[in-house]
Order: structure tokens, then sequence, then C-alpha cells
């Protein structure tokens, strides 16, 4: 269905069956939930090491969801549940840093996108796994334990616990436009905002994302950076303008919205001459300036 579609260059058909899709995948998670915990109430039911589809959709009634690592994954689960266990799937693969200090749980506690860190083995006398065939831990596992044991109880709980300072910006997060982008020759919305995430990584300023779900998250928004929305919903179209007239400054690195939120095209752009234009270089200064200007930060 979506090759003949993608070779038609229907667009809304192949998202109808993108859809269709993630609306199963996420179903079966709900069923499994549910037969779980007809068995164990107190159970906290979830998924490590998969792909979420349409991630709000999937992990909504979920308690914990554990992702391979994603930038901008972790951080919109982040976004969506702060309180939901989010770990990331851990302990395998050749290329993971085997020195034993936790450089990446590090990471994961100095910039809050994970509260958990699942480790898995995937069978006894395993390269990849964190046991030996003696059962005994790994040399690397070893070298490390006193590392984790400082981090798990040492501040990680005071960390985890302070909420993320909301410092006026944010970004729109698109699924439908992240569709749209493998398509044609469409502007990713990954890269513009994985450049954004790593931008408040170094200067300290708290991520913000904002979904089509969570637009009641503009009332406390003062710029909104649209990368790659090239598919925005009729719904979306009018939040954003209605939120516009109230002071707040669109800025996008494309024409947002030709497609509708079925990947439709539109006749004409429906936020053109709304949005702001803004392109800056490598420097973290001028993006900074750009804000401060704003009187954001």
């Amino acid at each position: 269905i979506r090759s003949k579609a993608i070779k038609a260059r229907d667009w809304p058909a192949y998202y109808d069956h993108v859809q269709y899709m993630d609306r199963m995948y996420s179903d079966f998670f709900q069923m499994m939930s549910g037969l779980i915990k007809r068995y164990d109430p107190k159970a906290r039911v979830g998924a490590e090491g998969s792909s979420a589809g349409e991630l709000e959709q999937t992990v909504e009634k979920l308690e914990f969801w554990g992702p391979y690592r994603s930038l901008i994954t972790d951080e919109l689960l982040r976004n969506l549940d702060p309180n939901k266990v989010r770990g990331t799937w851990w302990g395998g693969y050749f290329d993971n840093l085997r020195d034993g200090f936790p450089v990446q749980q590090w990471e994961y506690l100095l910039t809050g996108t994970l509260n958990a860190d699942q480790w898995f083995s995937l069978h006894p006398g395993s390269s990849q796994g964190a046991f030996g065939g003696d059962f005994k831990f790994a040399p690397y596992v070893a070298k490390m334990m006193p590392y984790l044991k400082t981090i798990r109880r040492g501040m990680a709980q005071s960390f985890q616990a302070t909420p993320f300072r909301d410092d006026g910006f944010a970004m729109y997060m698109s699924y439908a436009s992240g569709h749209a982008s493998t398509l044609d020759d469409a502007y990713p919305p990954a890269d513009g905002i994985g450049a954004l995430v790593r931008f408040c990584y170094r200067k300290g300023y708290g991520v913000k994302m904002i979904t089509p779900r969570t637009l009641k998250k503009l009332d406390t928004t003062k710029v909104l950076f649209l990368s790659g929305a090239s598919a925005l919903s009729d719904a979306e179209v009018a939040a954003l303008r209605a939120w516009q007239k109230k002071g707040g400054l669109l800025v996008a690195d494309c024409e947002p919205g030709v497609l509708d939120g079925f990947l439709a095209k539109r006749k004409e752009a429906p936020l053109k001459g709304l949005w702001t234009p803004y392109k800056w270089d490598s420097s973290d200064a001028e993006l900074s300036a750009f804000l401060t200007k704003k009187g954001i930060v």
C-alpha cells in the first residue's frame, strides 16, 4: 500500500496507512497492559528497545517506556510525562564505552532526559551482556558499579525531582511533518530540533516541546520554533494563528503548513506572513542574542 501511494505521490493515502499501523501498534500495547493488570493490578507496564510509532499515542496509558537512545525522542518523552518511568536500552553493543566510567548515565542525569537506566543481559557468557558464563559481573561492569552507586545514592534523586525551568520558548513537534519530509524534498524537522536541543544543553536552557495534543502549553510560551513543520492540521493552524495574535512569535525554517494534517497539499500556505524567518550559523551567541532581544532569556 505504501509503495503504491509513494509511487503515485498520493501522500494522504500513504499517511492513512501510517496512522492505521500506528494505531494497531499502540492498541496492542494497551491490550497487553490490560491483560497483565488483570492478574497484577499494580504492575507498571511498558516496553523497552522499541520504536514507538506515534510516541504520544503509544505511551499514553503505559507506566514506562524505554526506547533505543534518541536525542529528540528522549526529550519528547520527558515533555509528555516527566513523572513516567523513562529509561533507555543499555548494556549491550560493542560500541558502548567500556572503560568503567558511566559517561552515558551521567549525561542522562545532567540533561534530565531519563530517570531510569534499564540494563539488559542477552545470556550468560555473551560479550554484550553484563554477566560472564559463571554469572559473575563482567569486569567492565564491576569497574562501573562504584560510580553507578554514587549516582544512584547521591544527587540523582534530587536532580530527577527538580522540575525544568520554562524559559519561554519551545519547539514544535509535528509527527505528520516528520513523515512528510521522507516523501519529498521537505526539510526534516529533526535537523532543526536536534540543533535546538543541543543549544539548550550547552546554554543551560530548559528544553520545552509542544505537540498537537499539548497546544495548551502555548499559553506560557513567547517564541515557538517551527522546524520543518510542512504539515499542519486545520486545528493546529487555528491555534497558532490565535496565539500569534496574542503576541506569540513564530519562528520557522521553511514555509509551515503547505500540507494539511492528512498530508494533502493546500492551495496556499496558511501561515504566510505570520512567521519570522530566521537562520543562525553555528554560533550559540547569535541565537542567544536573538532570544534576549525578544525578551525571552
